[in-house]
């Protein structure tokens, strides 16, 4: 582990212990479980509309150097069908979900989320999610159903993830915003970043009828992408398994003062 990366987590340490912040924040090297398969979900918050879901798994192939590859792909918004997709690699694959998924305060943002926004190197900011926002929220009902067939938070195959966070810390250095303007900017926009994706994974050009299909494609692209990253290098994880546990890469370019 690099000196910056030891000053960072005695730092951090130093804040806990001292109750500065309330809920512990980490750096973690490489995830100890050798996993075979990344899913990223970026989930419909209402379960209105679709939420998409894609597999990536490590090629063996030699010409593809080493990179991830779309095993497979799901667009629905049956709950249903979504564990139904992930059950058969439930005892090989890790998650990371684009929502929180264990939301208790009634207003604000929770106790991690403030960490990550006070504390992450880079400024990314965060939308504020609770229970006078949303009385039923999707990603929490599904996370509830994920436990059932051994996914959690206690169990290290699940993280809250937050794509922002990853394409700041990976690839621009700063927020990258691709979610607003016309489609024409919005389009142009995503196919940066999937050019940029794939420095790791190998994203085939799929067509979408509408630009908010493709985003949420690319989305969980990033989502499968971030959680692989724990396999690989350093990450920062905010919260603990009561409250969600949010992962987010370590940006390599943070200087310790």
């Amino acid at each position: 582990m690099s000196f910056v990366i030891m000053y960072l987590e005695r730092y951090l340490s130093q804040l806990f212990l001292i109750g500065v912040i309330d809920t512990y924040m980490t750096l973690r090297s490489p995830h100890s479980i050798d996993f075979e398969h990344f899913i990223g979900i970026d989930p419909s918050w209402t379960g209105k509309n679709k939420s998409a879901v894609v597999i990536l798994k490590r090629s063996a192939k030699p010409r593809q150097d080493g990179k991830l590859l779309v095993y497979d792909f799901l667009y629905s918004s049956d709950i249903n069908k979504i564990i139904d997709f992930i059950y058969p690699l439930r005892g090989t694959a890790i998650i990371g979900i684009d929502a929180p998924l264990i939301i208790r305060n009634v207003s604000g943002h929770r106790k991690h989320e403030l960490e990550f926004l006070s504390y992450y190197p880079i400024h990314v900011p965060l939308y504020p999610v609770n229970l006078s926002h949303y009385k039923v929220f999707f990603p929490v009902e599904l996370y509830k159903l994920l436990n059932e067939i051994g996914v959690s938070f206690d169990n290290g195959n699940i993280y809250e993830v937050y794509p922002h966070a990853t394409l700041a810390a990976k690839f621009f250095g700063r927020l990258f915003s691709y979610k607003r303007g016309n489609n024409d900017k919005r389009l142009a926009k995503l196919s940066l970043i999937r050019q940029k994706l794939m420095e790791y994974v190998e994203v085939p050009s799929v067509h979408f009828k509408y630009v908010k299909e493709f985003e949420d494609y690319i989305d969980s692209v990033i989502c499968a992408l971030t959680v692989y990253l724990a396999t690989t290098e350093d990450v920062m994880i905010f919260g603990s398994p009561s409250e969600g546990m949010l992962l987010a890469p370590y940006p390599k370019s943070f200087n310790a003062r």
